[in-house]
């Protein structure tokens, strides 16, 4: 942030949760992010690194506390290339072919440093739902007569609900580590 008190509050409180969480208090404490704040003097592009690292510190001090998490990779991404998805269905003209605002999974699939970080922490567990969203090459406007977005980044609720059972299953997966 810009703004020092900002980033002052947002350490204070990342530091206020983990405390809460660390250890035996949760069975499972499940986390994700998307980055859309650089680091101070850099760009989105710029700021991976230092994003990583401090997702890396953090997970660090779960790990050693021995709390069991599961960190979960951001979802795709329409607005790293258009608007909101809906918007994009809308002006579609009559009986046209809804692909033309699907996006190719190359550039909606994020870069994600916690995940990242993640992979790099013993105890730490991750998942990748972005095939539960996305085929292989394309990351489709509608699946199943279902608007996968309600807006340029979010899923939708509809959406949401056909993930239940990938996620429940996801969920207890990890539980029962």
């Amino acid at each position: 942030y810009v703004d020092d008190s900002r980033s002052e509050n947002c350490k204070r409180c990342g530091a206020d949760v983990r405390k809460a969480t660390s250890g035996n208090a949760y069975d499972l404490v499940i986390t994700t992010e998307r980055n859309v704040q650089p680091v101070r003097g850099q760009t989105v592009a710029t700021s991976q690194s230092a994003w990583r690292a401090g997702y890396a510190s953090y997970l660090e001090k779960w790990a050693a506390a021995k709390t069991p998490v599961l960190v979960i990779h951001d979802t795709p991404f329409p607005g790293a290339t258009g608007g909101p998805v809906p918007d994009c269905l809308a002006n579609l003209p009559g009986g046209a072919e809804t692909s033309s605002c699907d996006g190719a999974r190359s550039k909606w699939v994020p870069n994600d440093p916690l995940y990242t970080a993640a992979a790099e922490i013993p105890g730490i567990r991750r998942v990748d739902l972005s095939d539960s969203i996305c085929l292989p090459s394309v990351c489709p406007a509608i699946v199943g007569g279902v608007i996968v977005y309600f807006d340029q980044s979010h899923l939708s609720a509809s959406y949401s609900g056909s993930m239940t059972e990938v996620l429940t299953q996801t969920v207890r997966e990890h539980l029962s580590r």
